[in-house]
């Protein structure tokens, strides 16, 4: 990336001739003075200032570094081509870059076994498979999502609780049900008194686990409690990055970091962030690649999450909040009369989706029986459609028909009345 420190000036020729074309050599020396005059003023001055911001104009910030270095690892894993992807990670950071990953890839990435997969995988699956347009909730004869949320516990857990916000936050990004509620509670168990969260009671902070579980708390927009916690974490990172720790964090935690202040809305150009750039910068190897640790060699795992990070800082979101956003969302509501039966805020378009085909796939999804007949929807749950009452689709809040073609965007809200 150069910087440029000559501006381009456009010079007239104010006043060297008169009207007729006649020259005026008086008139002509007079401007040529004046010309003279203004130009060793302006060089005065444009020399003084560049005096003044040559320091700071000809220094790269740590995002000016790493928008540079987004742009080499999209390089690098542009030559590595599909074959050469080996995790979920690499595929779905690609994918919240805007890059292509066929579904033949996809699909090899994504797999499929009548034995119970662990809840790293199936987040990962339901990611892969939304982002791609595909459906989870119909994969190859598998709900991955009804899966992924049977593996919650009584107490509200998924497992270890790393894992528990992975899958809350998978579950909040297709707006499938699961106990919301018990998953908060234990995130309020696990923040320390300082900010941070921890894997244990009375642990030391994970920094990874922070920055994981700032971009579920803003999944939580309509809770207070999340956001408490939020603003709890946020100034916690704050003060770390007055002064990271030595040994410095390693290139996983950092990327968490950055992704979780990037959905947090923080501005990670500001003073107040730089030192996670510039942490994670240092683990950039010779060949522009990412190692676990400054000075390590190359590692596969670091150098996809270290993408994550950089992407996070030029898009504003963390792949977490953002892949399955790029394959196109609704919001989509079924009510009765005053009454919400049931709702989310985000629910993934298939390509070319009706509302009604929409409403069955979420209907399923949240075990409410839903029949139709003809394109007109009979009942949804235990209302019936009668002579003086049905069901009516509203998209935009316009008055719609059920075979209307959805789009990315569309607030859609089914009826009774």
């Amino acid at each position: 990336m150069g910087l440029s420190c000559a501006p381009f000036f456009r010079w007239g020729n104010p006043g060297g001739r008169k009207p007729g074309g006649q020259e005026s050599k008086k008139g002509g020396l007079a401007v040529l003075r004046k010309q003279r005059i203004c130009l060793s003023r302006m060089a005065a001055i444009f020399l003084a200032a560049a005096l003044c911001l040559l320091p700071s104009a000809c220094t790269l910030t740590p995002t000016g570094h790493a928008g540079s270095a987004r742009d080499k690892l999209l390089d690098y894993y542009e030559q590595l081509g599909e074959d050469g992807l080996t995790s979920q990670t690499q595929a779905l950071v690609l994918l919240a870059a805007g890059e292509s990953v066929s579904q033949e890839t996809v699909q090899r990435l994504i797999p499929v076994s009548d034995q119970a997969l662990p809840v790293d995988t199936l987040c990962g699956a339901v990611y892969l498979a939304e982002a791609s347009r595909l459906d989870s909730r119909s994969y190859r004869g598998k709900n991955l999502v009804s899966l992924l949320s049977g593996h919650q516990m009584a107490d509200g857990s998924f497992g270890f609780l790393e894992q528990t916000v992975r899958a809350a936050m998978t579950l909040e990004n297709v707006g499938a049900s699961y106990d919301r509620e018990g998953v908060i509670r234990l995130l309020i168990s696990a923040q320390r008194p300082d900010g941070g969260f921890c894997a244990e009671e009375g642990g030391e902070a994970d920094l990874a686990l922070t920055g994981l579980t700032l971009s579920l708390l803003t999944c939580f927009e309509d809770d207070y409690r999340a956001q408490t916690m939020l603003e709890r974490a946020v100034e916690y990172l704050a003060a770390l990055a007055q002064a990271l720790p030595e040994p410095p964090p390693d290139c996983g935690a950092l990327s968490a970091v950055i992704c979780g202040l990037a959905d947090a809305g923080q501005d990670l150009s500001s003073e107040r962030w730089s030192a996670f750039p510039q942490a994670l910068l240092d683990c950039q190897t010779e060949d522009d690649t990412f190692a676990a640790q400054p000075g390590q060699a190359f590692d596969q795992d670091a150098t996809a999450l270290a993408l994550a990070a950089l992407e996070a800082m030029h898009s504003g979101k963390s792949w977490w909040n953002s892949v399955i956003v790029r394959s196109g969302v609704v919001s989509l509501s079924v009510q009765a009369g005053e009454e919400v039966i049931c709702e989310v805020s985000r629910f993934v378009l298939q390509e070319q989706e009706t509302a009604l085909s929409l409403l069955g796939r979420f209907c399923a999804a949240n075990g409410l029986e839903v029949q139709y007949q003809m394109g007109a929807v009979l009942s949804i749950g235990q209302h019936e459609a009668s002579a003086a009452q049905g069901w009516q689709l509203f998209v935009n809040g316009e008055l719609s028909p059920e075979d209307r073609i959805l789009a990315p965007g569309d607030e859609v809200v089914w009826k009774f009345s």
